[in-house]
Protein backbone atom coordinates (compact mmCIF):
# COMPACT_ATOMS: atom_id res chain seq x y z
CA UNK A 1 0.00 0.00 0.00
CA UNK A 2 1.59 3.33 -1.04
CA UNK A 3 1.88 6.05 1.93
CA UNK A 4 -0.14 9.19 1.21
CA UNK A 5 1.63 12.15 -0.26
CA UNK A 6 3.06 13.81 2.72
CA UNK A 7 1.66 17.63 2.73
CA UNK A 8 4.27 20.14 3.25
CA UNK A 9 3.81 21.75 6.90
CA UNK A 10 4.14 25.91 6.75
CA UNK A 11 7.19 26.63 8.40
CA UNK A 12 7.95 26.67 12.08
CA UNK A 13 9.16 29.13 13.74
CA UNK A 14 12.79 28.32 16.40
CA UNK A 15 10.89 28.90 19.04
CA UNK A 16 8.16 26.46 17.92
CA UNK A 17 11.11 23.70 16.36
CA UNK A 18 12.32 24.47 20.11
CA UNK A 19 8.98 23.34 21.67
CA UNK A 20 8.20 20.18 19.71
CA UNK A 21 11.90 18.91 20.34
CA UNK A 22 11.26 19.13 24.22
CA UNK A 23 7.61 18.03 23.37
CA UNK A 24 9.12 14.87 21.63
CA UNK A 25 11.83 14.31 24.04
CA UNK A 26 8.89 13.48 26.97
CA UNK A 27 7.69 10.73 24.78
CA UNK A 28 8.54 7.11 25.79
CA UNK A 29 11.22 5.55 24.12
CA UNK A 30 9.39 2.90 22.34
CA UNK A 31 7.16 6.27 21.23
CA UNK A 32 9.94 8.31 20.40
CA UNK A 33 12.82 5.78 18.43
CA UNK A 34 9.81 4.67 15.70
CA UNK A 35 9.07 8.19 15.59
CA UNK A 36 12.16 9.78 15.09
CA UNK A 37 13.17 7.42 12.42
CA UNK A 38 10.30 7.86 10.32
CA UNK A 39 10.27 11.92 10.32
CA UNK A 40 13.89 12.67 10.99
CA UNK A 41 15.75 10.11 9.38
CA UNK A 42 12.55 9.52 6.76
CA UNK A 43 12.82 5.52 6.86
CA UNK A 44 9.72 3.82 5.57
CA UNK A 45 7.84 2.04 7.80
CA UNK A 46 8.82 -1.60 6.78
CA UNK A 47 12.84 -0.76 7.16
CA UNK A 48 11.72 1.24 10.99
CA UNK A 49 10.42 -2.55 11.40
CA UNK A 50 13.41 -4.32 10.17
CA UNK A 51 15.94 -2.36 12.75
CA UNK A 52 13.54 -2.85 15.98
CA UNK A 53 12.77 -5.79 15.60
CA UNK A 54 9.32 -5.31 15.58
CA UNK A 55 6.40 -5.92 13.54
CA UNK A 56 5.38 -3.20 10.78
CA UNK A 57 1.84 -2.48 12.42
CA UNK A 58 3.53 -2.03 15.91
CA UNK A 59 5.87 0.82 14.45
CA UNK A 60 2.98 2.04 12.43
CA UNK A 61 0.79 2.34 15.67
CA UNK A 62 3.73 3.41 17.60
CA UNK A 63 3.92 6.31 15.52
CA UNK A 64 0.21 7.11 15.39
CA UNK A 65 0.32 6.74 18.97
CA UNK A 66 3.63 9.25 19.34
CA UNK A 67 1.29 11.61 16.63
CA UNK A 68 -1.35 11.80 18.91
CA UNK A 69 0.45 12.80 22.14
CA UNK A 70 2.38 15.35 20.37
CA UNK A 71 -1.49 16.47 18.75
CA UNK A 72 -2.51 16.52 22.52
CA UNK A 73 0.13 18.71 24.19
CA UNK A 74 0.02 20.95 21.28
CA UNK A 75 -3.74 21.50 22.33
CA UNK A 76 -3.17 21.97 25.70
CA UNK A 77 -0.31 24.59 24.58
CA UNK A 78 -2.77 25.95 22.66
CA UNK A 79 -5.82 26.18 25.16
CA UNK A 80 -2.89 28.10 27.57
CA UNK A 81 -2.43 30.84 24.69
CA UNK A 82 -5.87 31.69 25.09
Amino acid sequence: VPEPAAQEPAPASRAEEMQLIKWVGTLDEKYRIPLTLRYVENMKYGDIARALDLPEATVRSYVNRARSKLRALLGREMQRGK
